[in-house]
């Protein structure tokens, strides 16, 4: 998921927020997300469900 958000921010020209609760790992030579609760996943102040659905309104 994080090498889709990478992705994501370069291709875009505007910088993705991401807000959650849970903290970065690194692990085999990449950086990971722990997440503890799903529901406070945010990119951009919006729901990771709700981002799947409207990926083009993102960026």
């Amino acid at each position: 998921m994080i090498e889709g958000l990478k992705k994501l921010n370069e291709e875009s020209e505007n910088e993705i927020i991401v807000t959650v609760i849970g903290e970065v790992v690194f692990r085999d030579g990449q950086f990971g997300m722990l997440v503890m609760d799903e529901k406070k996943f945010n990119l951009n102040r919006i729901r990771l469900p709700s981002l799947i659905m409207s990926i083009a309104t993102l960026f």
